[in-house]
């Protein structure tokens, strides 16, 4: 069975077309945003609130904390996490030819 990857994908190219069509800075600066708010929005406000006594410190996409807080914040981060997950679709098998590999920017070149 042969499927059309921008099928499955629609609002997500969709989104990166209209983000990206000249302006390919501001396509950064959502991802960053979406980014930073689920770290911060997210993550460290139900860290904070279920486990008050952490301290945390970030460094771009990493979280520090105390090694003996893993147990606790681990469960945490995997829950949040899979919500995202849980909203991509998942494909079981996606078969793509030349002319879709080529609308999504890839060339093959075996010669």
């Amino acid at each position: 069975m042969k499927l059309n990857s921008y099928s499955f994908f629609t609002s997500l190219f969709d989104f990166i077309r209209h983000y990206k069509a000249g302006r390919k800075d501001t396509m950064y600066y959502e991802l960053v945003k979406k980014e930073t708010g689920f770290i911060f929005n997210t993550i460290y406000k139900r860290l904070y609130r279920e486990i008050p006594y952490i301290n945390l410190l970030t460094c771009h996409d990493q979280i520090y904390f105390e090694a003996r807080f893993m147990p606790l914040v681990r469960p945490i981060w995997d829950e949040e996490i899979g919500k995202i997950l849980a909203r991509i679709p998942v494909v079981s098998e996606l078969q793509l030819d030349d002319t879709d590999l080529e609308n999504l920017g890839i060339v093959i070149d075996c010669g």
